[in-house]
């Protein structure tokens, strides 16, 4: 090798990996940006996200929470409806005898312990059942609970508590019968001191009378409440925390669990100041409500549940909050993986394309600079003789390529000539004979007037009829020569395609009491006035030849077939014999007499030049359930 020769070979290997590195670093640093810019819009979408989860969550946790309040009212209705409420209060009265049928005090007692323990079995939830009357400060009458073993204790005579201190007791002896009402939510107390560990609980109840309406007892329920907090157990290892407090704004839950229930150890803090969010919730008309705090980076949500009756006015206050850092952490892991697999990518890539360069770019590059010059009106190409291999068997296929491409240019040219002058002679030498001879037709029936009748009459009445008929097939045919003619290909939406179709033929649709059922269509690249008369001409086909007395349905649908789109256009009409299927595309071809069916003959003919045009199939099938489907297929290669 000479030397000038060595020297522009350094020079064109330190070139191309000057061009090799700066792309590389380019690409790296294009990569790395487009993903922490996309991470940084994912993250907002993530944060934005979170407040329509929050609220879902606050729902769902009111939802379980109304639920169980609703069971438990149910289920005290039921036991107060019990025999054994009455029996007792009338044995109690009598003695302890029952004087309607003689059984004890004891023997309801029995009875009545038997039921609620049947209850507490079949519902884990409810942590006691209790019969109390207003009489001896109020002390409990019958009374079962289950112990922290999940056993269940029917309490004897000496077990049993007075209770007539408590709210629930003083509310229920003003309240009506036959309502279950619902209390405050606190910490279980047995003998005044709170149960250890702490037992959270809402107490269901209604109201017992004697025969003659008097305030008897209350029938209640104590419902776990603690089980409200599950979904605080259902996602460990994030940093969402829960807040819960009873309609005055003081907690019941707390993350910190000192700070729990801070009502019962009269505490002096105030939560709605810690929790603005939700004082504004409860001072408002909106149940739930979010937001989003960048100064804090916090995304917060508070909703105000409202149960048992309008009476109670019970409320419970649910403030759910996620940190920016929780909700984000899947995207920082995920752009740590991206920036690690950007780097390798890019070195793989750098190390490649600068071999493949050596490989590819010198052809290539002679290659096109070939085509650059070559002779644009033959569409000839001088491939250089120089070429090796694919280059050179490119290069041939490029020749052959361009050698065909010219001659279906110039076949193209004579025909585009050809259908210019026809689109001429139909346009002015047709109609031209057409208006002279409707004029004379006119000044005939008009000079003549009263004497023109009989055959005569109807001889002018034909020659009209005929020429405005024949006014309408050179303008269609003028139409067909038309379609596609130097349009452009554009993104097409077919839906919306069908969509102006139809509103171009609603009035034919009400006409017929038509009914149409439009499944979901693709988007593609084709003509766009071209394919909305396509559809148009298909759902006119199939409004025009229904059934006598039938209202139409017609079904446009589509479906992948392979490297194509099939559509299809079908209908419950009178359907086409198989032997005349291919013939309806052929231009003013017609099955029916022009009185029975209008039109020019040459609807379905435009329809197949449409689907030609963007290198499609058209052909006709009989309806599953009667009629005709027109079907067509599409290139997959039209997509977008």
């Amino acid at each position: 090798m000479h030397e000038a020769a060595r020297v522009t070979y350094r020079r064109t290997v330190s070139l191309q990996t000057r061009i090799a590195l700066i792309l590389w670093l380019l690409a790296l640093l294009g990569a790395s940006l487009s993903a922490a810019l996309l991470m940084r819009r994912v993250d907002a979408e993530l944060i934005e996200g979170a407040r329509t989860t929050l609220i879902n969550d606050t729902r769902l946790q009111a939802n379980l929470f109304l639920r169980k309040v609703d069971e438990a009212r149910r289920d005290v209705g039921l036991m107060a409806g019990t025999p054994p409420i009455a029996g007792l209060q009338r044995s109690l009265a009598n003695d302890g005898v029952d004087p309607l049928d003689g059984s004890t005090a004891e023997q309801w007692r029995h009875r009545l312990n038997d039921i609620f323990a049947e209850l507490l079995a079949n519902k884990p939830g409810y942590v006691q059942a209790r019969y109390i009357g207003f009489a001896d400060g109020g002390r409990e009458l019958v009374r079962v609970h289950r112990e922290a073993d999940g056993r269940l204790l029917r309490c004897t005579a000496d077990q049993l508590q007075q209770k007539g201190e408590e709210p629930y007791m003083q509310d229920g002896r003003g309240y009506a019968p036959g309502t279950a009402h619902a209390s405050s939510i606190s910490l279980n107390r047995e003998h005044g001191r709170i149960v250890q560990p702490p037992e959270p609980v809402l107490r269901v109840f209604t109201t017992i009378v004697t025969p003659t309406g008097e305030p008897y007892g209350l029938v209640i329920i104590n419902l776990e409440a603690g089980a409200l907090l599950a979904r605080v157990a259902e996602a460990p290892g994030r940093q969402r925390r829960y807040y819960l407090t009873d309609g005055d704004g003081h907690y019941l839950w707390h993350p910190d669990p000192s700070r729990r229930f801070e009502l019962e150890r009269d505490a002096k803090t105030r939560p709605l100041d810690e929790l603005p969010l939700l004082g504004k919730v409860m001072a408002g008309s909106d149940p739930a409500s979010s937001m989003v705090d960048d100064v804090a980076e916090l995304v917060v949500a508070a909703r105000v549940v409202r149960y048992g009756t309008a009476t109670d006015q019970r409320r419970l206050g649910i403030v759910a909050v996620d940190s920016f850092d929780s909700i984000t952490e899947v995207t920082d892991r995920t752009l740590r993986d991206i920036v690690a697999m950007v780097f390798a990518i890019a070195a793989f890539a750098v190390v490649f394309a600068f071999f493949l360069a050596r490989l590819v770019t010198r052809p290539v590059a002679t290659l096109t600079e070939a085509v650059r010059t070559m002779d644009l009106a033959t569409a000839t190409i001088q491939a250089p003789k120089n070429l090796t291999g694919e280059a050179a068997e490119l290069a041939e296929a490029l020749h052959r390529a361009f050698e065909a491409l010219g001659e279906h240019n110039a076949e193209l040219a004579a025909k585009n000539r050809e259908l210019e002058q026809f689109a001429y002679v139909a346009s002015h030498d047709l109609q031209e004979p057409l208006r002279t001879l409707t004029s004379f037709a006119n000044l005939l029936e008009k000079d003549l007037g009263p004497d023109l009748a009989g055959r005569p009459k109807d001889a002018v009445r034909f020659i009209l009829a005929s020429s405005e008929r024949m006014r309408e097939l050179v303008h269609a045919l003028l139409e067909y020569s038309r379609l596609g003619r130097e349009r452009a290909l554009e993104r097409v939406d077919l839906g919306e395609v069908v969509s102006l179709a139809l509103a171009d033929l609603q009035s034919a649709i009400d006409e017929s009491g038509a009914e149409l059922d439009v499944g979901p269509l693709p988007t593609i690249r084709g003509q766009r006035v071209e394919l909305r008369l396509l559809f148009q001409n298909l759902v006119d086909n199939a409004l025009k030849f229904r059934r006598p007395g039938a209202a139409p349905t017609i079904a446009i649908r589509a479906e992948r077939k392979g490297a194509e789109w099939e559509l299809s256009v079908c209908d419950d009409g009178i359907g086409i014999a198989e032997e005349h299927r291919d013939q309806i595309f052929m231009i003013f071809q017609r099955l029916h007499a022009r009185d029975a069916y209008p039109g020019t003959g040459i609807g379905l003919a435009h329809c197949r030049k449409i689907v030609d045009i963007h290198g499609g199939s058209i052909w006709a099938d009989a309806n599953e359930g009667g009629g005709t489907c027109i079907r067509f297929r599409l290139p997959a290669g039209v997509e977008t």
